[in-house]
């Protein structure tokens, strides 16, 4: 059986090979030593090799851990073959399939200073990021920043994992996993509140790689950074900007991330023009709420339209363009019926007529307004003032 069989080679090593205790009672007999070693040496090669086919074959951690085990025991005992650059490289893959994290990093880490490249390197440095990841779990390389994280130190285990990412995209630049380990790195870095570190990875990501799915996460990331740092204009800009590049790879991906892009770029505007008002730029502010209202209803967020509109009329009352703001209070009351906002635009309407001497038009108004809010409590208002302007 070829069971029997490794066990014997792997036994016959174990008692005659380097390092046993049989060499160490014949060491002044090189010649005896050496017949050993032409034995035994290829005897344990065959061990761990078959034992690695066979894991392969299992899929069991603790197959692969005794393959891992006897290509550990060659390359320490045999240091300097042609093969070690190979054999390491099984040693690494199979310890992270036994789930032996920890030491498979490290050993993809032991290819990786072989040589300066071969045709392991770029599977090597991929998979010793994956395995850095997969020590902390994705779930806290995605975990959102908590309020203190940017005044904390970035845990080591984390700090592994952006390097592994980090160097693999030097090993292979090329490489068509590159977005995923820039990204992984990335959320890393947000999720530790380092924004700008965050951003310039994920950028660079968005650059390599536009129609890749990783891209339009990645847009997301910048934007959201954004908005988290009060960067509302800035957010709006790169929102704009990546809702036209259409970042994706899928077209529900592509779809997803258009729209959302579209909704951050609408409600990041209503906060530069909240910005505006707060710095009583009324006319710049006025025209901010206008264009968001705008764009509101095709974002999906119509609600936010009547908002816009009223804040829009408020602003151009303070710029003395009655009309104007008359207007976009009409507006509200015409599109947006049952919105809550709906019945202090009409009255603000009809007294904005008023103050333009529209007399005729601002008492329908006011009339109009008594009709259809009949329980406001400017209803007494609006009847007094429509029967003067009558």
């Amino acid at each position: 059986r070829e069971e029997d069989v490794a066990r014997a080679r792997e036994e016959l090593h174990a008692r005659y090979g380097a390092g046993s205790v049989w060499q160490a009672q014949k060491a002044g007999a090189q010649s005896v030593v050496f017949a050993a070693d032409a034995v035994a040496e290829p005897a344990l090669l065959q061990a761990a090799m078959w034992r690695h086919q066979r894991a392969q074959w299992t899929r069991l951690e603790t197959d692969y851990d005794h393959a891992a085990r006897l290509y550990g025991e060659y390359l320490q005992r045999y240091p300097g073959r042609p093969e070690a650059y190979d054999l390491a490289f099984y040693r690494a893959e199979c310890l992270y399939f036994a789930g032996r994290l920890d030491a498979a990093a490290d050993a993809y880490g032991t290819v990786l200073e072989f040589t300066t490249e071969g045709p392991w390197h770029a599977e090597a440095a991929f998979s010793r990021f994956k395995a850095r990841e997969g020590i902390v779990g994705l779930a806290a390389v995605e975990a959102p920043a908590l309020e203190s994280a940017a005044s904390l130190p970035i845990p080591e285990a984390m700090r592994a994992v952006v390097k592994a990412a980090e160097d693999f995209t030097c090993t292979s630049p090329t490489d068509w996993r590159v977005p995923e380990a820039l990204f992984r790195a990335a959320q890393v870095y947000a999720a530790h509140g380092r924004r700008a570190a965050a951003r310039e990875r994920a950028e660079a990501v968005i650059g390599a790689a536009p129609k890749e799915d990783f891209s339009a996460y990645a847009t997301t990331l910048v934007v959201d950074s954004w908005r988290v740092e009060g960067r509302f204009d800035r957010a709006e800009e790169d929102a704009v900007r990546y809702a036209a590049l259409a970042p994706g790879r899928t077209p529900a991906t592509i779809k997803a991330t258009r729209d959302a892009l579209q909704r951050v770029a609408v409600e990041a505007a209503f906060q530069v023009a909240a910005a505006h008002a707060a710095k009583n730029d009324h006319a710049a502010a006025a025209a901010k709420y206008l264009g968001v209202a705008d764009a509101a209803p095709g974002a999906g967020i119509a609600a936010l339209a009547a908002k816009a509109l009223f804040a829009a009329g408020e602003s151009l009352e303070k710029t003395g363009r009655s009309a104007q703001a008359a207007k976009a209070f009409g507006e509200i009351a015409a599109k947006h019926r049952n919105d809550a906002l709906a019945e202090p635009a009409a009255f603000r309407r009809a007294h904005n007529l008023a103050r333009v001497l529209e007399v005729e038009t601002a008492a329908r108004a006011y009339s109009s307004f008594v009709l259809d809010f009949p329980f406001s409590a400017d209803g007494p208002a609006a009847a007094w003032t429509a029967a003067l302007l009558w």
